[in-house]
């Protein structure tokens, strides 16, 4: 059972501002979460076959190849604004 001062450790550890209905409403749908999670923790799979494929699927996956990449001048070819090589991006300004 979560009671709220957990609630505000996970709010605070997220960074999220919570208000009361909210905290609510999270206890509510965590707790059904977790009941749902004990239910299937609880189910007996011990007769359950493992899933297999129908057919005999092999890996579908290409073999890695080096292959040539594109040089300085192409990449930057398509570039709206570009400075001593480099693509010119507007400033991230952080919060």
């Amino acid at each position: 059972m979560l009671d709220f001062s957990q609630v505000d450790e996970l709010a605070r550890a997220a960074k999220l501002e919570l208000a009361e209905e909210d905290k609510v409403a999270f206890v509510k749908r965590l707790e059904e979460l977790l009941n749902y999670m004990k239910k299937f923790l609880a189910m007996d799979l011990d007769n359950v076959e493992p899933f297999t494929f129908v057919n005999s699927i092999t890996n579908v996956l290409r073999e890695d190849e080096v292959m040539p990449g594109n040089d300085q001048d192409t990449a930057l070819a398509n570039a709206p604004l570009t400075q001593d090589g480099y693509f010119v991006v507007p400033k991230i300004e952080l919060l």
